[in-house]
């Protein structure tokens, strides 16, 4: 009779790698010691759940997801690497993300990278048909734990990365302000459902840009939620970011999220909306059924249904910053809310939030405006921030509180601006009557405000803060703090050939400290470092979160700071007003399109550091060798077979002589009993994440795709990981110093990696022990360089700007051809004429030489590597690629 309980302690369940190896093949079978099979990944899957804590959908194949990033983070609690950094390494295919591995970067930093290459991968899909992204903020969503597992994975269609990520990054009110508003008649009315007549369910918040409209929904929400427990009704809220990606600020991000909420406690629709739910399941092939992607008509229409009858509870509902919805659809938004208040069977009430231009009339709606009452919540503000300050030392505040109060027009930005402003000059040695002077001239409107910011800059100033700006607006995805450590070193004059020259400069920020204080001063305060907050922070949400008290990996190894303007109007101020020419009134050309241009010569420069030269000869040889290779009609080289054997087992005898010192190859358990075995090999990085290509061919699997799921699968840009094993697609990346440590010594011989002086001395020149390099500055924007480069070349050219300079410069020093070995996933030695072509860029079609092929312009890969074309012609498609420092090619 089979020993069961040598199953379940068998040391294979406690290892890092081996997650991703149950999990990811269709069928994984299971033998004894003596060959006898004890059965598969679906017959033992009880048991399987009952040793791992992974739930049976999961191995069964249900999309990873659907699950949170919690629950999967708990998979691999207590497995056990070699190397710390594969504690976050072997999480890669869970996440499905791609990832170098970097060894000797820390388990910390690890961390750090997975949880940026999430939020990449989501950032990124901007444009792009929604699919179920990768989790961001919140570690798991908020769903009932009463809910079971197949109810969450329903809701779980509906969640998006980012779904509470305005509200949660708005600032706490100060104390003692907004009471106001909750003491309104008209507020009030609506709120307890009183003189419907009057309202119909529907109340407006409007004011000026600045006005705090978005503090006091988001202080509305929280206490409308902390009474919802006792309370006959229910509550959501939704905030638009135009700041944020598209579902942030589209009608059907709005209606995900609120259903979201409100089906998570409504259990009698729910089972409605699960029904709609599987039926759209059901009627997917294979590849779309992942997804389940939801249109906005089907889930208006489904919103619309649950109000088309009485029920139990009222239901309150705050959509803030309507103005930052798409602006085609504001005013269909606003009828639509209008209407289903107004003609809703059930009890519904609705409060917007939106500017008080464009104008847009909506009859029968009361509206509040913000200005008129929020005088004593600015005057609250100042008496704060002075008496922490100047009070206790000038009697004569009160003449800089009074004036700033008259001027403010209500304008809460405004304020805030202007007391910091008066705070710091006051902490240089000002006066009181030397303040009073300053604000008689300080502008009454906003935007008249932002402009005299920057009249004090001089021209050396003027040129920094410029360029500055066009990175902070014009970058097409959020960029953390760490990104701007490199973009603040690479845009100043003059220009640095490397890293390493950038650390021996005074320019060089040694923290993030230091350069948080580098972009405030810059941007006078318009610019700051925001850290995404998890949902438990919220103070009084912790109700709708049944992650509350969970904790979250992402505050202490997850790089969270994102650089952003702190308000849409400072947005709109550079975008659509006069502000670039407010920081720079010297420059001549048009700034936004000539900004991309610059962004797109930053990123020319930066792919030219010296720390990548390494890197860009590496990848060129391991080509090199490929193509030699294929000309003489040999087999393309793999690496040593790492073999992902799950279902062999090997004799006590065998056992005894594996190496006790490796927790990476498993050593099973000794005697007679039957076990599990692993016969990979010593860590070696071969991709993203090292599980099985095409080279682990022992992995059992019963599943032969389809032609047309084959034909999906090609038409994929960036394929999963994950998938990778599921589908045995092409190679992954692997570690291209191992791989030429593995080659054959008959092999064909090609130019080595020059053992020149300088390579030796480079920075990143390899260690005698051949193990995987690793960069002593990691170069944290080449993932933005590459994958963002011809984006930005596309809105440079919808501006009309002139894009002969970059093309010009791609063709020399070898530019060309280093972004596209960087870039990884775009083919050698393809033409730029070519690929312009395909980005549909037909400005670049006349400024482009007619042979551009990366070889006949002497494009080296380095400074001191003269690349020469093999005879053959060149495969369509790379038959192996070097890891990588960044996973650009993973950024579509």
């Amino acid at each position: 009779m089979y020993q069961w309980q040598t199953f379940r302690s068998s040391r294979w369940f406690k290892r890092g790698w081996t997650l991703q190896e149950l999990i990811a093949p269709y069928t994984v079978e299971f033998f004894s010691a003596k060959g006898r099979r004890i059965g598969d990944k679906r017959s033992l899957e009880r048991v399987l759940h009952e040793i791992t804590g992974i739930p049976t959908e999961a191995l069964r194949g249900i999309p990873l997801s659907e699950f949170s990033r919690r629950e999967r983070m708990l998979w691999a609690e207590g497995r056990i690497t070699k190397f710390e950094e594969d504690r976050a390494y072997s999480l890669l295919g869970i996440f499905e993300v791609h990832l170098p591995l970097i060894y000797g970067e820390g388990v910390k930093n690890a961390f750090r990278r997975l949880e940026e290459e999430i939020d990449k991968q989501a950032a990124f899909e901007r444009g792009q048909p929604q699919v179920h992204q990768p989790l961001k903020l919140d570690p798991c969503p908020a769903v009932p734990p009463s809910l079971s597992q197949s109810k969450e994975t329903c809701l779980q269609s509906l969640w998006f990365p980012n779904m509470n990520n305005r509200r949660l990054n708005l600032e706490k009110p100060a104390e003692q302000t907004c009471l106001w508003l909750f003491e309104h008649g008209v507020y009030r009315d609506w709120f307890l459902g009183r003189d419907r007549g009057k309202h119909y369910g529907l109340i407006c918040l409007k004011g000026k840009p600045g006005t705090g409209k978005s503090i006091l929904m988001k202080e509305a929400f929280r206490r409308a939620v902390l009474g919802q427990d006792e309370s006959d009704y229910w509550t959501a809220a939704f905030f638009f970011n135009a700041k944020g990606d598209e579902l942030e600020s589209s009608p059907l991000g709005l209606f995900r999220s609120l259903l979201h909420q409100l089906l998570s406690r409504d259990l009698e629709y729910f089972q409605h909306f699960r029904r709609l739910w599987r039926e759209k399941e059901f009627g997917l092939s294979e590849q779309e059924s992942k997804a389940c992607l939801w249109l906005e008509p089907e889930l208006r229409s489904f919103f619309q249904s649950m109000f088309a009858h009485q029920r139990s509870k009222r239901t309150i509902i705050f959509i803030d910053a309507l103005d930052e919805c798409d602006p085609k659809r504001i005013r269909s938004q606003v009828s639509f809310w209008r209407e289903i208040t107004k003609s809703a069977k059930a009890h519904l009430s609705v409060c917007l939030s939106i500017r008080d231009f464009p104008h847009v009339t909506i009859p029968n709606c009361p509206k509040i405006f913000v200005e008129d009452y929020n005088s004593h919540d600015i005057a609250t503000y100042v008496k704060q921030k002075f008496t922490l300050s100047i009070a206790a030392k000038e009697p004569q505040w009160e003449l800089l509180n009074d004036k700033i109060l008259r001027k403010s027009a209500g304008v809460f930005l405004w304020v805030v601006l202007v007391v910091d402003d008066v705070l710091r000059k006051w902490d240089d040695g000002d006066g009181v009557h030397s303040l009073l002077n300053q604000l008689d001239v300080v502008p009454d409107e906003l935007e008249a405000l932002y402009s005299q910011m920057f009249s004090s800059l001089d021209e050396r100033a003027r040129f920094f803060a410029l360029r500055f700006f066009q990175w902070a607006i014009l970058a097409v995805k959020p960029l953390r703090l760490h990104e701007w450590h490199h973009i603040m070193a690479f845009i100043r004059q003059p220009i640095l050939p490397s890293l390493f020259e950038w650390r021996r400069s005074d320019n060089f920020t040694k923290d993030d400290d230091q350069l948080e204080k580098q972009i405030r001063s810059l941007s006078k305060g318009l610019v700051e470092v925001k850290t995404n907050k998890d949902e438990v922070q919220d103070e009084g949400l912790e109700a709708i979160s049944v992650c509350a008290g969970a904790g979250s990996l992402n505050l202490e190894y997850g790089e969270t700071r994102v650089v952003q303007v702190i308000h849409e109007s400072v947005r709109e101020f550079f975008l659509q007003k006069t502000g670039f020419f407010a920081v720079d009134p010297g420059y001549a050309l048009d700034p936004i399109g000539y900004g991309h241009l610059t962004i797109m010569t930053t990123c020319l420069t930066y792919i030219n550091i010296k720390e990548l030269d390494a890197l860009v000869r590496a990848r060129d040889l391991v080509e090199k060798r490929e193509e030699c290779r294929l000309t003489e009609g040999l087999p393309a080289h793999k690496p040593n077979d790492t073999r992902c054997i799950i279902d062999t087992s090997i004799s006590p005898k065998a056992t005894d002589k594996r190496s006790e010192d490796s927790l990476d190859e498993a050593s099973p358990l000794r005697g007679p009993e039957p076990h599990l075995v692993d016969r990979t090999p010593s860590p070696t990085p071969w991709g993203s994440w090292r599980t099985p290509s095409p080279l682990h061919r022992d992995v059992k699997r019963k599943r032969t795709p389809s032609p047309s799921s084959r034909r999906i699968r090609r038409k994929i840009e960036q394929a999963s990981v994950f998938e990778v094993l599921k589908e045995s697609s092409d190679p992954k990346p692997i570690d291209m110093i191992r791989w030429l440590e593995t080659l054959p010594t008959g092999d064909c011989v090609v130019d080595p990696i020059p053992g020149n002086e300088s390579a030796r001395n480079s920075p990143t020149a390899p260690s005698a022990t051949g193990q995987s390099q690793v960069l002593e500055d990691y170069p944290a924007l080449l993932s933005y360089t590459t994958s963002a480069f011809f984006t930005h070349a596309r809105l440079a050219e919808e501006r009309g700007a002139d894009p002969t300079p970059i093309i010009n410069r791609l063709m020399q020093q070898g530019s060309w051809a280093r972004w596209v070995t960087l870039r990884e996933d775009v083919p050698r030695g393809v033409e730029l004429s070519k690929y312009a072509a395909d980005q549909g860029l037909s400005s670049w079609a006349d400024s482009i030489p007619q042979s551009t092929r990366p070889e006949e312009n002497n494009i080296a890969q380095s400074r001191d590597y003269k690349y020469t074309q093999p005879s053959s012609s060149k495969p369509a498609k790379r038959a192996g690629s070097v890891a990588s420092f960044s996973s650009a090619g993973s950024h579509g």
